[in-house]
């Protein structure tokens, strides 16, 4: 007598037996949604790509972080960046002095690329002056 074929299911489990196997789809799908996500925080932020220096003696600045911290960064083609606009050196004093009215801390945290030359930053450090604030400080790795 011949057995009547049933559907797929009862050939891969029979009544009364366990399911054995492992199912790692949803695993590699977490691992692949992390991986891409890594990838996109990883990149430069705001569009500019400074290659900052590394330094010896650094020391923590965990007032950079902060949502109302003045950051400014050079970049090595002379472009300049408050937070994550790019302004001009002749605005800039005017955005400091707006960003302390807005109480905003009296220090400037500065990212500056490596192969910049001194006279670009000294520029930027005199339209600090003139902001009204006396305390820079550079944020390397």
């Amino acid at each position: 007598m011949l057995k009547a074929r049933r559907g797929l299911a009862s050939r891969i489990r029979r009544p009364g037996e366990y399911f054995c196997r492992i199912d790692v789809s949803a695993l590699w799908s977490v691992i692949f949604v992390l991986s891409i996500m890594t990838v996109m925080v990883q990149t430069p932020h705001h569009g500019y790509f400074p290659d900052v220096p590394k330094s010896l003696h650094a020391g923590p600045l965990p007032g950079a972080m902060r949502d109302e911290a003045m950051r400014i960064a050079l970049t090595r083609d002379g472009r300049y960046f408050f937070g994550g606009t790019q302004i001009t050196l002749g605005q800039m004093a005017e955005r400091i002095r707006a960003a302390v009215a807005d109480g905003a801390e009296q220090r400037v945290f500065l990212t500056v690329d490596q192969r910049l030359k001194y006279r670009n930053v000294k520029g930027v450090a005199d339209e600090i002056r003139r902001g009204g604030v006396g305390r820079v400080s550079f944020l390397t790795k």
